[in-house]
């Protein structure tokens, strides 16, 4: 089964309430009206009503079932300033500020997910990286026992041969720049977690380095060793592995921390 099918499938088979901030973007409305149809969540869409809809028709697209919001009318509006205020004004925030960047929808969905009043919110089609997390790291903050917000990317390949029937995650590729060895760490076991929830099933986590099998000496490789070594006293049970080149399904335990392989 595809590896997007088999998401799909999880996804109806326990449907959750997902807010998308973006819906000034018209390829936003159109995954509303997919997600309302095929039952893959209850979707709340933020934005101005009439535009929304224009757009809804001039895609062709049908927003049946999918709840839209002007978060800036909103009945709750004020009282979502104000506990914003509150959360942030230890770090120096004026109310003032915090109404004003709660106008910005990417914050109100944050919000909305942060005092459970949606599972997820979803955006980046019209937002840089950078401000898609800063707002998230605003309004939710970063899950208990860990310290930064990693990203990865979910490869869906032809090939089957590679990954689970040809699933990857490569991490980080899009927030931490040049991770230290602990950050390394931190992001294998998240991106580890990242891979049960999303595929519900065991990851294996190669660590990469440009050295084969200990070829090279360098700080970049003796980093990748010290965050294999904190991953492997974190959680003793996570499946690490060596990426092998010369077996292209097969993965090797790393025995040898010094046994570093690339793809």
């Amino acid at each position: 089964m595809d590896i997007l099918e088999r998401i799909r499938q999880r996804a109806a088979a326990r449907p959750q309430h997902i807010v998308l901030p973006e819906g000034n973007d018209p390829r936003t409305v159109i995954a509303a009206a997919t997600c309302a149809r095929n039952r893959l969540a209850r979707i709340t869409l933020l934005g101005d009503e009439a535009t929304i809809r224009e757009t809804a028709q001039l895609e062709g697209a049908d927003l049946a079932g999918v709840e839209i919001v002007d978060h800036r009318r909103a009945p709750d509006f004020e009282k979502m300033a104000a506990l914003f205020h509150e959360m942030r004004r230890a770090k120096g925030m004026m109310a003032d500020e915090a109404r004003t960047l709660l106008a910005d929808p990417l914050y109100y969905g944050d919000l909305m997910v942060r005092l459970g009043k949606a599972d997820g919110s979803v955006a980046g089609a019209t937002n840089t990286t950078s401000h898609t997390v800063r707002a998230a790291l605003h309004c939710i903050g970063v899950r208990t026992g860990f310290k930064l917000v990693s990203s990865f990317f979910l490869m869906a390949l032809r090939d089957n041969n590679f990954g689970e029937n040809g699933a990857l995650i490569f991490a980080d590729c899009g927030v931490i720049i040049e991770p230290s060895a602990a950050e390394l760490a931190e992001i294998a076991i998240v991106s580890a977690d990242s891979w049960r929830a999303l595929l519900g099933t065991t990851p294996r986590v190669a660590m990469l380095s440009f050295s084969t099998k200990g070829s090279a000496k360098h700080k970049l490789v003796d980093k990748v060793v010290e965050a294999t070594r904190t991953v492997k006293r974190g959680r003793r049970n996570l499946r690490l592995m060596a990426s092998c080149r010369q077996t292209r399904r097969s993965y090797l335990p790393l025995r040898n921390l010094k046994l570093q392989d690339q793809l």
